[in-house]
């Protein structure tokens, strides 16, 4: 995988913006902004939908995590966005860092039972953006559905 472009600190805060913007239309959101003068930066969206003031069936919880380069930019260096059926007690994650047994960072999806332990269900994923993500779990939404499980090949160590 390419390493993004480093990001300013006027990109980063119009990214925050326009995802907060694409992200209100579907539920409500609570943004966060932590660390923009550490070297490392969280952004994180929670989205509840459908929102107030009827009762939450799903949850999207999407983390961009970011390292400050020399320049002072900002360099994505990890991510998970994570979507929760609360009414079926499923989930669906993308999921960008490094895993024990595999070289740099590895793309990666979880897919199952919000109860299942993470670290067993690793399966084959691309690389994703937030709002290609943020698609993909809205569908499922929008179609009142779980995720396709079976569609995601196990993980092998030591192949990304």
């Amino acid at each position: 995988m390419t390493a993004p472009r480093a990001l300013t600190d006027s990109e980063v805060r119009v990214r925050r913006n326009r995802l907060t913007d694409h992200l209100d239309s579907f539920g409500d959101v609570v943004i966060r902004d932590v660390g923009a003068s550490t070297p490392r930066r969280l952004l994180e969206f929670r989205l509840a939908a459908p929102g107030d003031p009827c009762e939450q069936d799903v949850e999207a919880l999407y983390r961009e995590y970011y390292d400050r380069t020399e320049a002072g930019g900002w360099r994505l260096s990890k991510y998970t966005y994570e979507y929760r059926d609360l009414r079926r007690g499923t989930r669906l994650g993308f999921h960008l860092h490094s895993l024990s047994g595999y070289p740099g960072l590895v793309a990666h999806a979880h897919c199952g039972s919000v109860e299942a332990e993470e670290e067993a269900d690793h399966r084959r994923a691309v690389p994703y953006e937030l709002m290609e993500a943020n698609a993909i779990f809205m569908t499922l939404y929008a179609r009142d559905a779980d995720p396709d499980c079976a569609a995601f090949l196990p993980l092998v160590p030591g192949q990304p």
